[in-house]
């Protein structure tokens, strides 16, 4: 075996040790923060590397919303659970008093929400005070507090109610006209 070995031109196991170690390297890279929910004690999807936990979304193979729906039914009564975004740990939230507590009275230190979407694709996404992030979210939750108190809510209830109508109406008549139209505006 050991002269089969040294059959093998010096510049192949120069070449071959350099990608191997690369390799590990990457692999190291990708999976270094992977031991992170285990450590906090904290149930979790496990990830894979490169991808994380959330290798069929990025491989188109089911929409976001589908597997968050699905973690949520596979992990019904917990009330929260880690995952990974890449090699990022993520933490998705079930319990709606947790949910609370962090859009509410703890939102300063959940300025990141993970989702970053294109602007330019979809500016409808990418500009919900959801999908913001850092300073544009504070200012944009900043403006908004104010706007929905439960006793303006109240005061829009009618008009909503109004503008639902309509629309039903609206929709009522195409219908009736066999009317095709496009559901989605950009």
């Amino acid at each position: 075996m050991l002269g089969l070995l040294s059959a093998i031109p010096f510049g192949i196991k120069v070449t071959f040790s350099l990608l191997a170690t690369i390799i590990f390297l990457l692999y190291k890279f990708f999976t270094k923060h992977f031991d992170y929910w285990r450590k906090q004690g904290v149930k979790f999807i496990k990830p894979v590397p490169v991808f994380g936990s959330v290798a069929s979304s990025f491989l188109l193979k089911e929409h976001p919303l589908e597997f968050a729906q699905r973690w949520y039914k596979e992990n019904e009564g917990l009330p929260f659970i880690g995952y990974f975004q890449g090699r990022t740990p993520t933490l998705m939230v079930f319990d709606p008093d947790l949910i609370k507590q962090v859009f509410v009275k703890d939102f300063s230190h959940f300025v990141d929400h993970g989702f970053i979407i294109s602007e330019e694709a979809d500016p409808l996404q990418a500009l919900n005070l959801f999908n913001l992030q850092g300073l544009r979210w504070k200012e944009m939750r900043a403006k908004l507090v104010p706007t929905f108190t439960s006793g303006k809510i109240k005061g829009m209830f009618p008009l909503m109610v109004e503008c639902s109508e309509q629309f039903d109406e609206n929709l009522q008549e195409m219908a009736d006209r066999n009317e095709i139209f496009e559901a989605k505006v950009r």
